[in-house]
């Protein structure tokens, strides 16, 4: 019998400027579509189920229309966010610039979120006003994608690589439980050299 698939269920929240296409990155990702539905365009919780080598991603992905860190940072979705997609568009410079603030505050706040920059419209190059070493210069977590182009993996690939540092950091905090617990534990319980036990104050 095929071993079930851990399912790890996965929040993320989608922030950045008006009309940098967030929704369009979203349907990219969720339904694998450009010109969505207008019933998708509605909706600011979108589900998917994705799996990743032998585990199974219960997404949740929930779209910002503020732009400030000040303005959403109280939001449910961002309080219990798994991971945060920061969107901004190369068109436009003052996107750009929200975007590079808000990560800023974002990394000084919620310094354990995994984050990922996403720098979109690269199809239309031939208007770029921000160039892409800017973007790495933001954030490490990086990448450039057109949520147009059809058949492109970029955008994809890059939230597989998002949900790899959820699992991570997930793990590690279960570690650092279990040591903690541990750790308790043998101070309460310190054997003494004739083998009872003492209770540690």
């Amino acid at each position: 019998m095929t071993p079930k698939a851990k399912t790890n269920k996965v929040r993320i929240s989608v922030l950045g400027g008006k009309g940098v296409g967030k929704t369009a990155c979203i349907t990219r990702l969720m339904y694998d579509k450009f010109f969505h539905d207008p019933h998708h365009h509605a909706k600011e919780v979108h589900h998917r189920t994705l799996g990743i080598a032998d585990e199974s991603f219960e997404l949740e992905m929930h779209e910002e229309h503020k732009v400030s860190f000040e303005q959403c940072s109280h939001t449910h979705s961002i309080e219990n966010a798994d991971a945060l997609l920061v969107i901004y568009s190369i068109i436009s410079r003052r996107s750009f610039d929200q975007a590079a603030e808000l990560v800023t505050s974002l990394e000084q706040r919620c310094p354990e979120t995994p984050l990922l920059l996403v720098a979109n419209c690269c199809d239309l190059n031939y208007k770029r006003e921000v160039e892409t070493e800017e973007g790495r210069e933001v954030s490490s977590d990086f990448v450039e994608v057109s949520a147009a182009q059809e058949g492109s993996t970029d955008l994809q690939s890059a939230l597989e690589s998002l949900l790899r540092r959820v699992a991570a950091v997930r793990e590690l905090g279960q570690h650092k439980r279990r040591r903690s617990i541990s750790n308790v534990l043998e101070s309460i319980f310190a054997w003494n050299s004739r083998g009872s036990f003492s209770i540690s104050v």
